[in-house]
């Protein structure tokens, strides 16, 4: 119990100099956040593709191969913290980004 308090306030005071940064968008995580902060999941903009019959992603893959259904959680633009996460994913080694981002 000690040395679980201890570790956790040692990892508290090492994170005021050396912070753990958001994927997205590069700022410091809250206690309890990893990886990505609340406000960037949250302030990601959604396609929606859910709700829909065809959706676009499925429309344009469809020319390409035969497939049933696609849906992405997020809209992709260009310097967008979606961008940077999937960079991070892609071209950084981080596998736990697609990790998280298949939780979310």
């Amino acid at each position: 119990m000690a040395n679980s308090l201890i570790t956790e306030l040692f990892s508290d005071f090492v994170s005021l100099f050396f912070p753990n940064c958001c994927v997205a968008c590069s700022d410091s995580l809250a206690k309890g956040e990893d990886l990505v902060c609340t406000r960037c999941i949250l302030e990601m903009p959604q396609t929606n593709h859910h709700k829909e019959i065809q959706n676009s992603l499925q429309v344009r893959l469809s020319n390409r191969f035969e497939l049933t259904h696609a849906v992405a959680l997020f809209k992709f633009a260009k310097s967008s913290r979606v961008q940077h996460l999937l960079h991070a994913l892609k071209y950084k080694n981080r596998p736990e980004v697609g990790i998280l981002l298949g939780k979310v």
